[in-house]
């Protein structure tokens, strides 16, 4: 999922969580929110299973989620 969504980042992962669980895709995400917002985020994006980094003086999100390893 490539997001660029100009703020409303949060919102997005609320109403995608379904999904983003589900189809468990790649994120790459622009964000346009404060740092201490971003941080909770990524946290959350952790939560269901994503390895989170963030590049660019922390503009960029991109969250991999690893498969399970038995």
């Amino acid at each position: 999922m490539k997001i660029d969504v100009e703020g409303a980042e949060v919102l997005l992962i609320n109403g995608a969580e379904k999904t983003i669980r589900t189809h468990r895709p790649a994120i790459f995400m622009s964000l346009h929110i404060p740092i201490p917002t971003a941080m909770a985020l990524a946290d959350r994006i952790r939560l269901m299973g994503y390895v989170v980094t963030f590049s660019n003086s922390s503009y960029d999100l991109t969250a991999i989620r690893l498969p399970h390893i038995s």
